[in-house]
């Protein structure tokens, strides 16, 4: 079947069809007889990747996130329920949230001293830890959105140099800060605003382009203290989805 959901930790990869996760691992030497396929993991040692292990899945994955470690996983199925499971194919999948909310986004992060699971719906940002699948306090922090639109992408850094770990959240085009505070929940601190795109596909000058944020990441870039930001962009033609432009804006702080 197909793969509905994928992800490059290390040098391990993790793609699920309808029925399971397939968790692969390079092979050093020759390759095994079931060897499942060859792709290229961050060129190390060569293509030569074998499947490892199976977990079974109880029902079709559309969202796949994984532990920086690569050892726990969660999954969104059509019917907008969460699952985790261990990567290493040793327990059941268990519940995370099934409160029938559009999921459209998971990711796994490091936040505080242990990986954390967030899961994003149109409106929200809920924060789990990996330990109990408990929702973690700051999750009621993340509510009120600046815009209904969706949620495109997030990030976990340092934004403010206090040692704690910060979010940053695409919401349409406003990115929404929150800093994390000592008592680990989260509060609201600026609104960034992306230009929008007001320009016809080139294809078909009846539809529109559209823009969509596709990824964050944040860095020092001008030497000055504080974290900048960096985020990518794509246009697209609205209705047939096909990529024009891609562009990157930069956040310099303080400015």
């Amino acid at each position: 079947l197909p793969p509905r959901a994928n992800g490059i930790i290390g040098k391990s990869a993790f793609y699920s069809d309808a029925s399971y996760l397939w968790h692969m691992t390079r092979v050093n030497g020759a390759a095994e007889s079931y060897n499942l396929s060859k792709i290229d993991l961050r060129n190390i040692n060569g293509p030569d990747v074998t499947l490892r292990i199976k977990t079974l899945l109880t029902g079709p994955p559309t969202l796949l996130a994984v532990t920086p470690d690569g050892v726990s996983a969660a999954i969104a199925d059509e019917t907008q329920a969460v699952s985790h499971f261990s990567t290493g194919g040793a327990e059941a999948p268990g519940p995370v949230t099934g409160d029938g909310r559009p999921v459209v986004a998971l990711q796994a992060f490091q936040l505080i001293s242990a990986p954390q699971l967030a899961v994003v719906n149109p409106d929200r940002v809920r924060l789990f830890d990996v330990v109990a699948y408990q929702a973690l306090p700051a999750g009621n922090a993340l509510s009120g959105l600046p815009g209904p639109g969706a949620i495109s992408t997030l990030a976990a850094s340092d934004l403010n140099g206090d040692g704690l770990t910060d979010l940053l959240v695409a919401n349409g085009l406003t990115l929404a800060i929150w800093a994390q505070r000592a008592d680990r929940t989260f509060a609201a601190v600026n609104y960034l605003q992306l230009p929008a795109v007001n320009a016809p596909c080139p294809e078909n000058p009846d539809l529109k382009l559209v823009r969509t944020v596709r990824g964050l990441a944040s860095g020092e870039l001008d030497g000055a203290p504080g974290v900048d930001l960096l985020v990518a962009t794509e246009d697209t033609c609205e209705q047939t989805g096909t990529p024009q432009t891609a562009r990157l804006f930069v956040f310099l702080h303080g400015n």
